[in-house]
């Protein structure tokens, strides 16, 4: 299974799945071992920053100007945060 666009941050692995942005504008979570897609999430532009996970959450910047912060479990958008510019860089 692959993103529609090209990877250019560091994967994440939590709980046998792997996550992972895209050029694309989408936040892809991967079962680990079936490389099956379990679900995606859609920023709208490019995600060039590594996401971080942790309790039960993942959180990535995007092109948008905004950090997201999902449900790890089904993408569920917990909060977003606008930082008046583009994320290029991980939020950890």
């Amino acid at each position: 299974t692959a993103t529609r666009g090209q990877v250019f941050s560091s994967t994440a692995l939590a709980a046998g799945r792997v996550f992972t942005g895209s050029d694309d504008g989408n936040l892809y979570v991967f079962e680990a071992a079936s490389r099956r897609v379990l679900w995606r999430f859609t920023a709208g532009q490019p995600i060039f920053s590594s996401p971080s996970v942790a309790d039960g959450t993942v959180s990535v910047g995007a092109y948008t100007g905004f950090v997201y912060t999902l449900d790890a479990d089904d993408g569920a958008l917990q909060w977003r945060r606008s930082l008046n510019g583009a994320v290029c860089l991980s939020p950890d």
